[in-house]
């Protein structure tokens, strides 16, 4: 539901930049497959695309000579069954994963396993590269970019 509601604004991007940093945690303390949160995510994003400001029915509104939101009108009963079909494999994805183990670790917290660990504590060390990085990034930004009178930038031609 909340794949739902994020994407009523129509990008993909804001969709998953909220539904999946929400609910990550929570499915894997739950110990329920991630590729269930991916799977109701797309399938909620694909009902939500039938709004009129969706790209494909601002497409097919074009194609079809007519206006986005008569369009939308005509289609509200197939999203209204969509929306109603993605709560129903919700809860078939959500029976799925209790007979395969989800939900066992309530109440106590799970252990988090070693490569985990181990990409946490390198994260928290300090980069060797970072000063390399921060003068090759400016040299970059100094010598690909539009210049002026110094000249043009490394990717700029004279035409």
């Amino acid at each position: 539901m909340i794949a739902t509601i994020a994407h009523l604004d129509g990008t993909t991007a804001v969709t998953v930049l909220i539904t999946i940093p929400a609910m990550y945690p929570v499915y894997k303390k739950m110990k329920i497959d991630p590729r269930i949160l991916l799977c109701l995510t797309g399938a909620c994003m694909g009902v939500m695309n039938l709004l009129p400001w969706g790209g494909p029915t601002a497409r097919a509104a074009t194609v079809l000579e007519m206006d986005a939101t008569e369009l939308w009108h005509m289609l509200i009963p197939l999203q209204i069954v969509g929306l109603v079909m993605n709560i129903l494999l919700a809860v078939v994805l959500g029976m799925f994963a209790i007979k395969h183990g989800a939900g066992l670790g309530k109440g106590e917290e799970i252990e988090e396993d070693a490569k985990e660990k181990k990409e946490a504590e390198d994260l928290r060390k300090s980069n060797k590269y970072l000063i390399f990085n921060f003068l090759y990034y400016g040299w970059l930004r100094g010598n690909t970019g539009s210049h002026g009178k110094r000249g043009r930038g490394l990717y700029h031609s004279r035409f």
